[in-house]
């Protein structure tokens, strides 16, 4: 495909698309998509591309768009709602005219995403690998929204958050300067990271941590870490005041593990939250709001020793883990 016709279609695409847009079209695709063979055309194309691709760059992007579309296959074949809601003749007749497109449009090359990493220079925009899908059927998405917004009423927004509980995260900004951040994006489509690794390795850094009557860790994670505080939307006092009760009842809850984490903005307390429903340890949830800093030269140095570990071992090291836990990564590494 001609990378400079694709580097137009991209910017036009993220130009013209809405943060409404990208919420609920984008997963209406989703959602008609994993009824046919499209991800798994979509997934051998990546896997091809990160085991051959030469630009590490390319490699990188990549790399997060197949951690993407493996999520949300894994999400939805669990989702019993799902798997009912694909019986339902509408819905296959919607969706397979958003699939017959889509597969129309990939002669043009849009099912090949790796082919986007050659565009990073000129986007800043988030998004993801639906974002870039829905937006070539736009229209044959809007239909099959109206259809499950009519089909489920006023349990829509419930029945959708059962069917893909935790999105994607399009919040990827794949700039030549941003590639850092872009790795952190990645790490994040894993739910429980600590708990893989220890899976895999028999150790034990994860940490799972009690709850206040009335939260658990949907409920949290759709009140309040499915929202970016960094988001000036989203920055108003209802939302503050949530994110304030929130932190303040989970540390009273487990004072001897997050009562010494110092606080010194409002993003922390975010990421204390997401910590914890994340299982992440202590130790770690400590070092990454009061020490680690991704854009500093020790940062940048820190991250690359995870993502080296990674690559060397084979294994998924998905978040930032303290000194501490990382040397005792380190130690189980060498004994495997």
């Amino acid at each position: 495909m001609n990378k400079d016709l694709l580097k137009k279609l991209v910017k036009e695409i993220l130009t013209e698309a809405t943060e409404a847009d990208m919420k609920k079209l984008r997963r209406a695709v989703i959602l008609s998509i994993f009824s046919s063979d499209i991800p798994n055309v979509i997934k051998r194309d990546l896997n091809s591309a990160l085991s051959s691709a030469p630009d590490a760059d390319v490699r990188k992007i990549t790399k997060v768009f197949l951690t993407q579309v493996l999520k949300d296959d894994e999400t939805l074949s669990a989702s019993s709602e799902y798997q009912e809601l694909k019986q339902d003749p509408e819905f296959q007749k919607l969706a397979n005219n958003i699939n017959q497109k889509i597969a129309l449009n990939n002669k043009a090359g849009l099912l090949d995403l790796s082919n986007v990493a050659f565009t990073t220079s000129d986007i800043s925009k988030p998004f993801s690998y639906s974002t870039l899908l829905y937006y070539a059927v736009e229209r044959e998405a809007q239909a099959l929204l109206r259809y499950l917004t009519q089909k489920y009423g006023k349990d829509f927004s419930k029945e959708l958050y059962r069917m893909l509980p935790r999105q994607s995260t399009p919040a990827v900004r794949p700039t030549k300067e941003n590639l850092d951040e872009l790795d952190l994006i990645s790490m994040s489509q894993s739910k429980y990271p600590a708990e893989d690794l220890d899976k895999e390795l028999g150790t034990n850094f994860a940490k799972t941590y009690r709850y206040p009557a009335g939260y658990n860790e949907d409920i949290i994670e759709k009140e309040i870490t499915s929202i970016q505080p960094r988001n000036p939307k989203f920055n108003t006092p209802e939302y503050q005041e949530k994110l304030d009760n929130v932190y303040s009842l989970l540390v009273q809850m487990n004072r001897t593990e997050l009562g010494n984490i110092k606080i010194s903005e409002d993003k922390d307390k975010w990421d204390v939250v997401y910590g914890v429903i994340s299982h992440f340890n202590p130790n770690d949830i400590k070092f990454y709001v009061e020490t680690w800093n991704s854009g500093s030269a020790e940062g940048k140095a820190y991250f690359d020793t995870i993502m080296n570990l990674e690559k060397k071992f084979d294994v998924p090291i998905n978040w930032i883990p303290s000194p501490t836990i990382l040397k005792a990564i380190i130690d189980a590494l060498s004994k495997k």
